[in-house]
């Protein structure tokens, strides 16, 4: 479905689109005035010659480009009309009654819209159906548009505590893995650290083999052997880097236009991805019948 309907007012007109597509919907428009087309040429004529008056140097690039000697901004001022068009210059549009009309605005303008159309104006809100920054529960609360959120520790709700520690907890782990990644690398590529480390997991009184080594060496070899060294190295690395890293604990945060907050019924982050909302039948058949 894909209509248009323009009406026009003391000059003015104001078209709307309202388009269903593939479950997208969209309402947008244009606005500007209707004049003669005597009155539009004028316009035109006066926005190339303030054009070609206030850089002349333009008017001497057109000279030379087109091998003309206009001596005035006037003068070039018409001769591109007669080239390009009378309207040239103007977002202009004639019409079949000889009036003429002069875009001023267009997309998303539904202030605009709701005045000039007030039946069309339940469907304004579902706009682009299929790109909600907010779930409805959000919606409902009106966040984003501005809206500043600020959450601590006491406030959150069972469904934010959740988001939120979850999220800390899966960034903990991705810089934990990082850092046992890079320091396992340098336990089986250095011997020297291996040393290191497992005189650290041995303590004073342990006693390190050269098997023990031998067995690092081996997996370094990609012989991928999980000897008792190997887990036991790899189990006292993570409990070191679990010491170095701990799982930091939510304090407090302020969430300015509301980006990144969680729901405090579902928990789901506020504009971290597009959300659809499905168009209730009776807003499908106000977007087919309307201004019929």
């Amino acid at each position: 479905m894909n209509r248009q309907i323009t009406r026009t007012k003391d000059g003015r007109y104001c078209t709307v689109n309202i388009k269903l597509e593939n479950d997208r919907f969209s309402i947008t428009g244009e606005e500007g005035c209707v004049v003669t087309n005597k009155y539009a040429r004028e316009e035109a004529l006066e926005y190339w010659r303030s054009f070609f008056e206030q850089m002349p140097h333009e008017r001497r690039n057109m000279n030379e480009r087109c091998n003309t000697n206009f001596r005035t901004p006037l003068s070039a001022a018409k001769y591109v009309l007669r080239v390009d068009g009378k309207f040239h210059g103007l977002d202009a549009t004639e019409m079949d009654d000889g009036t003429v009309r002069i875009l001023e605005s267009c997309g998303c303008i539904h202030d605009t819209l709701a005045e000039w159309f007030p039946e069309a104006k339940p469907l304004i809100p579902w706009h682009l159906n299929d790109m909600r920054a907010g779930c409805e529960h959000q919606e409902k609360l009106g966040w984003g548009h501005g809206k500043t959120i600020a959450l601590t520790s006491d406030t959150l709700t069972d469904a934010q505590r959740q988001t939120i520690d979850g999220d800390l907890s899966a960034s903990c782990e991705r810089q934990r893995t990082r850092a046992f990644d890079a320091r396992w690398q340098k336990v089986i590529t250095n011997r020297d650290e291996a040393i290191r480390v497992l005189r650290r997991m041995k303590g004073p009184a342990g006693h390190i083999t050269l098997s023990m080594l031998d067995d690092l060496e081996e997996y370094r070899a990609k012989i991928f052997k999980h000897t008792p060294t190997v887990k036991e190295t790899k189990a006292f690395l993570k409990a070191e880097i679990e010491k170095e890293i701990p799982l930091v604990k939510f304090d407090a945060q302020i969430f300015k236009d509301s980006i990144s907050a969680p729901c405090p019924e579902c928990g789901y982050r506020y504009s971290t991805q597009w959300l659809k909302r499905e168009l209730p039948p009776e807003i499908v058949k106000l977007a087919e019948t309307v201004l019929a």
